[in-house]
């Protein structure tokens, strides 16, 4: 009688617990479900199932992350309604031992207080908890009133002035470049030193051209 066999495989499939902070992403914004709830994504995550069918802001930048990042893309993200203390969400994570490299703020700022503020959030986090934090922060983009000279004189005064290098500031021009940057900046296969615009990589995975009064 033949004896039997066992072949045992050990795969990577990027899906199982976030261990490194190295590429790992914390994205905070509007959802319609789990809002206030810590919940782990990756590549493989079903973000209409996480966060409801309806569009919003998180889903529109976590679907961007998926697609700009690779299959082993992996971090956290908090769902909250319009009127929710963000910084208060962020040290909820920072208590529960959420660890990023990254934090993504997908409501955009209005001015530089708020970046102002970011960065101060990111050197308070060294200072207390040994952690390096840096954000990416959206700001607004074109509305269908603005020209291109227009959103320009609009966004300059939310940066002019304003040190701070642990935050940075990403218009939305498409809608999803946040999350498409981001992506990016967590692919496996390139350093953390290199552009999130790289070319190597091939192009970004962006949202239909906008348009703005003009046509």
């Amino acid at each position: 009688m033949a004896q039997g066999k066992v072949s045992v495989a050990a795969i990577q499939t990027g899906s199982g617990a976030t261990k490194q902070v190295e590429r790992t992403v914390l994205f905070i914004g509007q959802a319609a479900e789990n809002n206030g709830k810590i919940l782990p994504i990756n590549a493989q995550s079903d973000f209409d199932a996480e966060f409801g069918v309806a569009d919003s802001p998180l889903k529109t930048q976590v679907k961007a992350w998926q697609r700009n990042g690779d299959d082993l893309v992996s971090g956290y993200a908090i769902a909250h309604a319009i009127d929710a203390d963000v910084m208060a969400l962020i040290d909820e994570a920072m208590d529960q031992d959420v660890s990023p490299e990254i934090i993504v703020i997908c409501t955009p700022v209005t001015g530089k207080a708020e970046v102002e503020s970011y960065q101060a959030k990111a050197l308070e986090i060294l200072a207390s908890l040994a952690r390096r934090v840096r954000f990416l922060v959206a700001a607004p983009g074109l509305t269908e009133l603005q020209n291109w000279s227009d959103l320009v004189t609009a966004l300059q005064p939310i940066t002019e002035g304003v040190v701070a290098p642990q935050t940075a500031v990403i218009p939305l021009l498409f809608g999803d470049e946040l999350g498409a940057v981001t992506g990016r900046l967590c692919k496996s296969a390139v350093t953390i030193a290199d552009s999130p615009m790289r070319v190597l990589t091939g192009a970004m995975s962006l949202m239909p051209h906008p348009v703005d009064a003009a046509g």
